[in-house]
């Protein structure tokens, strides 16, 4: 099972950055995935996903502002898979 190793940033500030992984990860669960049919590569892509939302967070300052779109994860995703 392949497993994502995160990305590497400048952090700022840590504050918020637990709740906005798991917020990612039930996102992708409640409304990207069937549950029941949850395979390495769905696996795979929300651990990715919720890792890219950890990773912007950190870089900003705050607490209620700091969550990223989820056009800024694309982006950033797609920014570190070149």
């Amino acid at each position: 099972m392949a497993i994502h190793k995160g990305f590497k940033v400048s952090a700022v500030d840590a504050t918020g950055t637990g709740d906005c992984f798991i917020g990612a990860v039930l996102y992708k669960l409640l409304f990207k995935y069937d549950v029941g049919e949850l395979g390495e590569n769905e696996l795979n892509d929300i651990i990715a996903f919720a890792n890219a939302v950890g990773a912007l967070v950190v870089m900003r300052r705050g607490t209620i502002d700091i969550m990223p779109t989820l056009d800024e994860v694309d982006k950033f995703i797609e920014k570190y898979k070149k």
